[in-house]
């Protein structure tokens, strides 16, 4: 299990970030919860016609340091003519299974 925080600048429009994790073992399987987020404009009050915090995970390659599990956000704040700049985070929880150590158990 990892935790992490995507931190989202002054920006317009829908934005997509990735952070990669590094693990011991061959992860075979990754599921990442939502722990919460902050959206603001960066300017005066707006109505909120849509607020976009999106959350994926999945198994990543095999690199010299160890196996990877990637983690995408998407983030989008906009009003009735989406052109306003806005800034926010968003804060997750990975959680990834490794593929075991130990050899199956034949019966």
């Amino acid at each position: 299990m990892r935790s992490g925080t995507f931190e989202f600048p002054v920006g317009t429009g829908e934005r997509t970030q990735r952070m990669t994790f590094l693990f011991p073992r061959q992860v075979i399987e990754t599921h990442v919860a939502l722990s919460g987020y902050q959206a603001q404009y960066a300017n005066d009050d707006h109505h909120v016609k849509r607020l976009t915090v999106k959350l994926f995970a999945q198994p990543g390659a095999h690199i010299d340091e160890g196996f990877e599990a990637v983690v995408t956000a998407i983030f989008n704040l906009r009003d009735r003519n989406a052109d306003d700049p806005y800034s926010g985070s968003i804060s997750f929880v990975l959680f990834a299974q490794s593929q075991s150590i130990l050899p199956p158990i034949i019966r």
